[in-house]
C-alpha cells in the first residue's frame, strides 16, 4: 500500500510539468492572439491550454506552430474561435487535431503538408475553411463533424482546400457521412 501512495504521489507531481511544459513556449498578445517563441521543441501530444497570463485564448496566430514536426496531436481548447494562416503548417509528425467547439474559421494553409494527419474534429461553430487549409495532407481520410450534412454543405470552403491528398475524405456528420473525392 505504502509503494501505491508513493506511485500516486509521484505522477500526481509530475502533472503540472506536462500541463505547463507548453507554457514555456508560448506567449499571448491582450487581444488573446497564442503566438510561440520556439520552434518545435514539443513533442507528442499537445493540449493547447484555454488560458496564459491570465488572458483567454482566442486565437492560433499565424504560423505558431509552423513545422512542428515532433508533435502528434493537437488539441484546441473551446475558447479558440479562429485558426490563422499557416498555423500549423509543415508538421509532419502530426496525426489529428481536435479543434474546440468555438472555432468558426480556418484560414488558408492552416494545415497544408501536414502529411501524416490522417483525422480532424470539428463543431458545428465552423463557417469557414480557407484555401488550402488542407492542402497536400496526404493521408487525410476522416473529419469528424458534429453537425448534420446539411450544416456541412452551408460551410464557406474555399478552393483547393482537400487539394493534393491521396484518398477520398469522409466527413463524419451527425446524420450520415459525405465522401470527398480528391486529387
Amino acid at each position: 500500500m505504502k509503494k501505491l501512495a508513493v506511485v500516486l504521489l509521484s505522477l500526481c507531481l509530475l502533472l503540472p510539468v506536462f500541463a505547463t511544459d507548453i507554457l514555456n513556449h508560448v506567449r499571448i498578445s491582450n487581444d488573446g492572439s497564442l503566438k510561440t517563441h520556439s520552434n518545435g521543441q514539443l513533442s507528442g501530444a499537445v493540449e493547447i491550454p484555454s488560458m496564459v497570463n491570465g488572458i483567454t485564448v482566442k486565437e492560433i496566430d499565424d504560423g505558431a506552430f509552423y513545422n512542428w514536426d515532433d508533435v502528434t496531436s493537437f488539441v484546441i481548447p473551446d475558447t479558440v474561435e479562429e485558426i490563422e494562416e499557416e498555423a500549423f503548417r509543415d508538421c509532419s509528425g502530426l496525426k489529428s487535431v481536435k479543434l474546440g467547439k468555438k472555432v468558426s474559421k480556418i484560414e488558408d494553409k492552416a494545415f497544408k503538408n501536414c502529411d501524416s494527419l490522417k483525422e480532424v474534429t470539428l463543431y458545428s461553430s465552423i463557417k469557414s475553411i480557407g484555401y488550402g487549409a488542407f492542402q497536400s495532407c496526404e493521408s487525410l481520410t476522416d473529419i469528424y463533424y458534429n453537425g448534420t450534412m446539411a450544416k456541412w454543405n452551408k460551410i464557406k470552403i474555399k478552393n483547393d482546400c482537400f487539394d493534393d491528398i491521396d484518398n477520398a475524405v469522409t466527413i463524419h456528420c451527425t446524420d450520415g457521412n459525405i465522401i470527398i473525392e480528391v486529387n
